[in-house]
């Protein structure tokens, strides 16, 4: 096989590859039979009908193991990890340029540190309970523990993972924001003994040491031979606990490198726990099955090579980012991570000039507010230029023809995709829904394919995705090779299979990408997959004629109002975090209330540039804007603006936003409104903020019965203000 780094692989030669041949028209296909009382058929890759697939057609790897080293193998010299080291001696914070590890390099510190984890598990466990007498027949297995990985994306992180995958040990990934209860918890659910840890969260371990018995030794991916790590290593040793540096760990692994043990597919890969809006998270199992069969670009003609570079700077915590720099590594490309700062995110991107971009929409939203501000809503010529530039190219994407232009991408739109450092070839949206005109307004403005993508922890990451070539937006695209899916009847929320002219219901997935249940937790289990290995997702979801996958609904995330309505506010909030003044943005409704209302935190920025040209307040500087947020004049401005946004995207009359409240402070997972995946804990912001909810409801309340009409007068006069 050629080396990834150099001659492109002929994958007609390959046995069992499925060439691309993909026909938009029809993009996943039914299984004769399939359908039963209740439920739709059963739907398939059209690539792939009679069979699922469990691994990439490229590297038939079964395994994470197999993954990595069939790129690790094929191309040893190719630049794999790649960090910006933060220089010792400069006088004030300053990085290096970036410096690569080559895959082999890479490969060598996996056996190193995976043999001398297996040295310190025997050392610290194993060897005190043979001293105790234990019968050897009775001593834990080397080969079958938990590691905790805690913390920010590094190329340790990747390291400690395929050492677990080295030697069959299972990774757990601990959040990096996470509070000291759900650290707890984790450590004591997952049974961890070691955790690998950057060192600035040593000290949240240490403190939690009394309350987790079973946590024995704490290692650093950082070095330990400063003042301060000596105080450490005094306070960890007086509670009991081992403090190594991955140095040392690595080194005694190095002196006696261990035989690989690798794993089967049926093996446990990671316990990745979900990050739950209520109660404590779910630690969902994953085989290396699950997780290797989900490489499924190469069916698409999208295989990976060296040439390619993905910016690592998604939680690796979440299996939507472990996912794909699987992927990435899998198919030798280049991984490179950010400094952990993502108000330095942009200068990175500029610096690796990634090909593969993989956001969210709350990501995509905001860089959509910012260049649309500088382009299409620029004044002057500029705007006037881009306008029509974007209608031509929105007009020939939309009809199938791609989402060049010889003319516009040379005069204008080629400047544009620099600032994603000019090289990006591949985007990648999921997570949430992402707006159907943003999907768009990307592909059109960064002249590149713009994908969207469907799945949870529970399948891999990945379900379904758009397809390369695609021209629509407004959907998840068609079941991945490696699963099917089908819709099941909603009675209550009146989403039947029957419905036209698509059929609607509950998402289920089946195949080698769902996981085996959550651990410790056969009840959760049961609940979420049934007797025929159905993944039951609680997303509603409607299918069309082509076979793609639209999600419309959450059958959870529902707030009926007074008035018998239903509202999604995940999906509101999405269409009003497109507001260029919007940061953050939670929508409410109560159920004896017809309407809605909303905290929204500014974007300093964009709201600072607002007031000083829409209402006069020319002095105003950050400092000024707890104030400005108590402005009555200020508030009901933002309001206009979130309702024309309302307008522009169609919602209907009762989705309308009829009240808000400005919150100058920024939400964060430490003040507990944010999931460790900044997901919106609704309960506790509707807590938080129930004196200032009630107060905004009494308000309405007085104004409809003084005969004011709330929200709805302004829109008029705001309109022909704009125009």
């Amino acid at each position: 096989m050629p080396a990834l780094d150099q001659n492109r692989l002929d994958r007609s030669k390959v046995p069992g590859f499925v060439p691309k041949d993909i026909d938009l028209r029809r993009q996943a296909i039914a299984v004769p039979g399939s359908a039963q009382p209740g439920s739709t058929p059963v739907y398939r890759n059209a690539l792939l009908t009679e069979t699922l697939s469990e691994c990439s057609p490229v590297t038939k790897a079964k395994t994470l193991y197999d993954n990595f080293f069939h790129a690790a193998r094929a191309a040893p010299n190719a630049p794999c990890l790649g960090h910006r080291p933060l220089l010792k001696d400069a006088p004030v914070k300053e990085w290096g340029p970036y410096t690569w590890q080559t895959y082999a390099e890479v490969a060598d510190r996996m056996t190193h540190f995976g043999s001398g984890l297996l040295r310190v598990y025997d050392q610290y466990l194993v060897q005190p309970l043979r001293e105790q007498g234990v019968a050897k027949k009775d001593l834990p297995d080397l080969h079958k523990w938990n590691v905790g990985i805690y913390s920010i994306n590094r190329p340790e992180w990747v390291i400690t993972e395929g050492a677990c995958n080295c030697y069959s040990l299972v990774s757990v990934a601990l959040y990096d924001t996470l509070g000291p209860d759900v650290l707890e918890f984790i450590v004591n659910h997952a049974e961890l003994p070691v955790v690998v840890t950057s060192a600035d969260k040593i000290m949240n371990l240490i403190r939690v040491r009394e309350q987790c018995p079973g946590l024995k030794v704490i290692v650093s991916m950082d070095p330990l031979d400063s003042t301060a790590a000596t105080y450490l290593k005094l306070w960890a040793s007086d509670k009991n606990l081992a403090l190594l540096s991955f140095a040392e760990v690595e080194d005694l692994g190095k002196t006696a490198p261990l035989k690989h043990f690798p794993p089967a597919p049926a093996d446990l890969a990671t316990i990745n726990y979900t990050s739950g809006t209520t109660g404590n998270p779910k630690g969902a199992m994953l085989t290396h099955g699950n997780l290797a069969s989900q490489n499924n670009l190469a069916y698409y003609d999208r295989d990976l090579s060296n040439e390619d570079l993905h910016l690592s700077y998604l939680p690796l915590s979440h299996i939507y980012e472990r996912s794909v720099t699987m992927q990435a590594l899998g198919g030798g490309a280049r991984v490179a991570f950010y400094r952990g700062d993502v108000l330095l995110l942009v200068e990175d991107i500029a610096t690796v000039q990634p090909t593969i971009f993989v956001s969210v929409p709350r990501l995509f939203n905001r860089i959509y507010a910012k260049v649309r501000a500088q382009t299409l809503d620029a004044p002057g010529i500029r705007g006037a230029l881009f306008r029509k530039a974007y209608a031509a190219k929105l007009a020939r994407l939309e009809s199938g023809g791609g989402y060049e232009h010889a003319l516009w991408d040379r005069i204008l739109f080629n400047k544009v995709k620099q600032a994603l450092g000019g090289k990006v070839k591949l985007m990648i949206s999921g997570s949430a829904p992402i707006q159907r005109d943003v999907l768009q307004f990307f592909r059109i403005m960064f002249v590149c394919e713009v994908l969207e993508g469907y799945g949870q922890t529970e399948n891999g990451a990945g379900a379904t995705c758009q397809v390369p070539g695609e021209y629509t937006a407004g959907h998840v695209g068609a079941p991945f090779p490696n699963c099917e899916i089908k819709l099941v009847d909603i009675p209550d929320m009146n989403y039947r299979s029957t419905d036209t002219p698509h059929a609607r219901g509950e998402i289920c997935i089946r195949g080698p990408n769902v996981f085996v249940g959550y651990w410790k937790d056969v009840e959760k289990t049961k609940e979420t997959i049934d007797e025929e290995g159905w993944l039951h997702t609680g997303d509603v979801g409607k299918i069309d004629h082509r076979g793609c996958l639209s999600i419309i609904d959450r059958k959870k995330a529902l707030l009926k109002l007074s008035q018998g309505e239903y509202v999604a506010p995940e999906k509101l909030e999405n269409v009003y975090a497109l507001c260029p003044l919007v940061q953050m943005i939670f929508v409410h409704g109560d159920s004896l209330q017809s309407e809605l209302v909303a905290m929204v935190v500014p974007e300093p920025e964009a709201f600072l540039a607002f007031v000083k040209t829409e209402l006069g307040f020319t002095k105003a500087t950050v400092d000024d804007i707890p104030k400005l947020c108590k402005d009555p004049k200020v508030v009901d401005t933002v309001l206009h603006e979130l309702t024309v946004i309302g307008k522009e995207k169609k919602l209907r009359g009762f989705e309308f936003v009829k009240a808000i409240h400005l919150e100058p402070n920024v939400w964060t997972v430490e003040s507990g409104f944010l999931t460790p995946s900044f997901k919106l804990k609704r309960q506790p912001a509707a807590e938080h903020y129930r004196a200032v909810i009630d107060g905004m409801y009494a308000k309405l309340a007085a104004d409809q019965k003084a005969g004011k009409n709330g929200a709805r007068a302004p829109i008029e006069s705001l309109e022909k203000a704009k125009l």
